[in-house]
């Protein structure tokens, strides 16, 4: 067995890479279209070394994975994306009203709303990276666990909670982890709940 400390130094040097490689693909894509195939590709990876093989060659596969995933992860992006930003125009709109019972009543809702489908985000793209059902399917999968798995859900935020304290109190380490460290968080808690049976990608 690897020494701890080799087997951290490992994990760090691979999600400073795989964070490189999310930018590197996601403006390679011009952005629109690079931002989610990246982002599975990210996922993809993470899932790869925490189920099967730390030491795997992450450049060959992140490339490997933006390839396959391109159409489907562009796809998953923009639904889920369309939704956030029809709660987002919800909100902006029942902003300008007046003050009332009704108006109060329905923002409160889309609050309640909005911060459900973000539970749901936390969910998507793990669950994409792990099993193959069909598109509209990974939204409803990732509501089920959203809702279903409690305690797995207030992991994922408080996860992401000490990410965002810990990225506030040193900005460097967004350079240097960005996005690849609160994945990692997110793909390692979806994994305690999600099936081990192989209907994996």
């Amino acid at each position: 067995m690897s020494r701890w400390y080799i087997r951290l130094g490992n994990w760090c040097f691979n999600l400073v890479l795989l964070n490189l490689l999310w930018l590197l693909f996601t403006v390679g894509g011009l952005v629109l279209f690079g931002i989610f195939p990246a982002t599975a590709a990210l996922f993809s990876v993470l899932r790869h070394m925490l189920t099967k093989d730390e030491d795997v060659a992450v450049i060959p596969l992140f490339g490997k994975k933006f390839k396959e995933e391109f159409l489907m992860a562009n796809a998953l992006g923009y639904i889920s994306s369309l939704g956030a930003l029809i709660l987002f125009i919800n909100l902006r709109i029942l902003q300008q009203f007046e003050p009332s019972t009704i108006r109060s009543i329905l923002f409160g809702a889309t609050v309640v709303i909005a911060i459900i489908y973000g539970f749901i985000f936390m969910y998507l793209y793990p669950l994409f990276v792990h099993m193959k059902v069909k598109l509209v399917d990974y939204i409803k999968l990732a509501f089920f666990m959203a809702i279903a798995k409690p305690l797995h859900t207030v992991l994922n935020v408080s996860g992401m909670a000490c990410i965002w304290m810990i990225y506030g109190w040193l900005p460097v380490l967004i350079f240097v982890f960005g996005i690849s460290l609160p994945a990692l968080v997110l793909m390692r808690v979806a994994l305690i709940s999600l099936p081990k049976q192989e209907h994996t990608q």
